[in-house]
């Protein structure tokens, strides 16, 4: 680094980040980067981005990780192509602009970073910021999946279970969601679940459904435990009625922010269901939900997936 090797200069900010070898100090780590970058290091960039981006050793600051992304993206690099769009998407630190980011998104796409397709996909999907294309959206989804990207995977199986840019086909939508399962996708395992509570391209399976939405809980998707709370609260179909087990995912769901979950163990306190009854924890739990609003909803349209996939 000291001979002026801009790589040796990001390896040891690497591992001052991680404390790889060396007692960790993000400080230190920072201002490796800053010398890799400015010595045009692309990853470096990137790398001294998120550490602004986050506040992990220096002060927090937006628009200079915004700029970086920038000075990275500039290299033609895929993943700070895709932060670059996902900062002009939100408009962090950056003036608000679709356009801008849907271009940044398919550079990441044709770069090989799939959630850079599933984030363009979503956009023409939703008709945001550009002219809507669900034919479009099921492309660069495939693009995703076929890439083994499980995100990508649900968003195509979400096509096919409403019809938007392919005909409707729910055994193709379950076939799909199932690969996103199989790749630890927690929401492709709800999706999952969904299909077989429903009995949508397969025989309605209540238990099959509750152990995929608590696998799909247990990966942090909290509508599912909520969803498995449904289920155990009301039984039938082969469940066992499970009040005590209701109330367990229903918490785990409100904590997790899903909105809905928190009235209905409010219920449970207010009734005296399964639970002892207790109106002031009743009360509490209405609270949570209401301060929450629709915050923990899950937004069936795919736009989770292309947030976070």
């Amino acid at each position: 680094c000291d001979k002026g090797a801009a790589i040796g200069c990001m390896n040891l900010g690497v591992m001052y980040e991680h404390g790889t070898g060396v007692a960790k100090d993000e400080k230190a780590a920072a201002a490796f980067y800053r010398r890799a970058c400015d010595a045009k290091a692309t990853k470096a960039c990137e790398y001294l981005a998120s550490l602004y981006r986050n506040g992990n050793g220096i002060d927090k600051d937006q628009a200079r990780s915004g700029t970086l992304d920038a000075k990275a993206s500039d290299q033609k690099d895929p993943e700070s192509c895709f932060r670059l769009g996902v900062d002009y998407e939100d408009g962090n630190g950056v003036q608000k602009d679709l356009l801008r980011a849907a271009g940044l998104y398919a550079k990441a796409c044709d770069g090989g970073l799939p959630k850079g397709c599933n984030k363009l996909g979503y956009l023409y999907e939703s008709g945001t910021g550009v002219a809507a294309d669900p034919a479009r959206a099921v492309s660069l989804y495939t693009r995703s999946c076929d890439a083994q990207n499980p995100a990508g995977c649900a968003l195509l199986s979400s096509m096919y279970k409403q019809g938007l840019g392919v005909p409707k086909d729910p055994g193709q939508a379950l076939a799909l969601a199932q690969r996103a399962c199989d790749g630890n996708f927690a929401w492709g395992c709800y999706d999952l679940g969904r299909f077989y509570e429903d009995g949508l391209g397969t025989p309605k399976d209540v238990s099959q459904a509750v152990q995929l939405y608590i696998k799909a809980c247990d990966g942090d998707a909290a509508t599912a435990c909520g969803f498995a709370g449904d289920l155990y609260r009301l039984g039938g179909d082969g469940l066992a009625k499970d009040p005590a087990r209701a109330a367990s995912y229903f918490e785990r769901a409100c904590d997790g922010k899903y909105s809905d979950s928190c009235a209905k163990l409010g219920d449970m306190y207010r009734e005296g269901d399964g639970l002892a009854k207790d109106p002031a924890k009743a009360d509490a739990q209405y609270q949570k939900g209401c301060d929450l609003g629709n915050a923990g909803a899950y937004r069936i349209d795919g736009g989770y997936y292309a947030k976070t996939g």
